[in-house]
């Protein structure tokens, strides 16, 4: 009951305000010591529910993650929210409720049971989650301590290829992989 006043849109737009509001005064030094909280309460919403009708509220926080970490230049742990995600036994298993319609992941917060089971839905969240990751690693592929930060994620996406039954999610997973290990 009490995670339902946190998984409004109200809240989320008020952290996407503060998140835009860091992301441009991060010059000065009073806005960028507020990136650490906000990014706190940014985890902590992702991780409140962590079950796959809100994997569209999800991703919006990581990409609000994303955003702060570009705009600060500090690092923001969300490549294990992501890969979470791809572990979830609704995008595991095969799609019961057919093609379904298209689902657009940007536009709303939670998805319905029976969209949970289309081929649509699953599609979108394993691609949202490599359109993502890519992001996240991108800040950091100039880093020192790249290949340590993109260890894990590979090693995940690696166990998630051997796993999973859709050809077209494996390509996918083979490509990040490749352009990840360059």
């Amino acid at each position: 009951e009490a995670f339902r006043k946190v998984y409004e849109w109200k809240f989320i737009n008020s952290l996407e305000l503060w998140t835009d509001a860091i992301r441009a005064y991060s010059s000065q030094s009073d806005f960028k010591q507020l990136a650490y909280p906000l990014t706190q309460i940014i985890s902590g919403v992702a991780r409140l529910v962590p079950t796959a009708r809100y994997i569209p509220l999800r991703l919006r926080c990581i990409r609000m993650l994303n955003k702060l970490a570009a705009s600060t230049q500090s690092f923001v742990p969300v490549s294990m929210l992501l890969l979470d995600m791809l572990e979830m036994k609704e995008l595991n298993r095969p799609p019961t409720g057919g093609v379904g319609k298209a689902v657009d992941l940007h536009c709303i917060l939670k998805v319905s049971k029976p969209t949970l089971k289309t081929r649509a839905f699953q599609e979108a969240c394993v691609f949202s989650v490599v359109e993502e990751l890519a992001e996240h690693l991108a800040l950091w592929s100039y880093s020192v301590a790249f290949m340590e930060l993109s260890f894990i994620p590979i090693v995940r996406l690696r166990s998630f290829c051997k796993l999973t039954k859709v050809e077209r999610f494996r390509r996918e997973m083979r490509q990040l992989i490749r352009e990840v290990s360059l």
